[in-house]
């Protein structure tokens, strides 16, 4: 009866063991994901994502270089507020603001208009939300 005994408990510590690190892992899951760019300005742009910390302080990713009809892709970790940079070549800042980060992936597609600014015109980037491409028919899997 004792060696049934220990061998339950040894079996119940054992299935704990194994099961709270997937517990910690689908709980981690849930606050990481992805943020897409597709580039349709027709120029070269670089996109920077930067996590905004409860203490206010930015923490800022790498810039992702993305050249005319391409794509970039960046794992986002955290819920919360983040902000997002558009750069030109020249490193101009063509668009910066906060977009929320709530666990879901979140596809973007940056466009260019032209902004007139007394003589001059400057080019100003804005990010569309569009959605999932994965989604779309004729991909694979659909």
């Amino acid at each position: 009866m004792r060696k049934l005994f220990a061998i339950i408990v040894a079996a119940t510590m054992l299935w704990l063991v194994c099961a709270t690190p997937g517990r910690a892992q689908v709980a981690m899951q849930r606050n990481v994901g992805w943020f897409a760019f597709r580039n349709d300005t027709g120029i070269s742009i670089y996109v920077q994502t930067a996590s905004i910390a409860p203490n206010g302080k930015i923490t800022p990713g790498i810039p992702q270089p993305i050249n005319p009809r391409g794509a970039a892709w960046e794992q986002v970790a955290g819920q919360g507020p983040k902000v997002i940079t558009i750069f030109d070549a020249k490193l101009r800042v063509l668009a910066q603001g906060p977009v929320n980060f709530a666990g879901q992936d979140l596809f973007f597609s940056v466009q260019l208009d032209v902004v007139v600014r007394g003589n001059e015109k400057v080019p100003v980037a804005k990010l569309i939300p569009i959605t999932d491409p994965r989604q779309m028919p004729g991909m694979p899997g659909k």
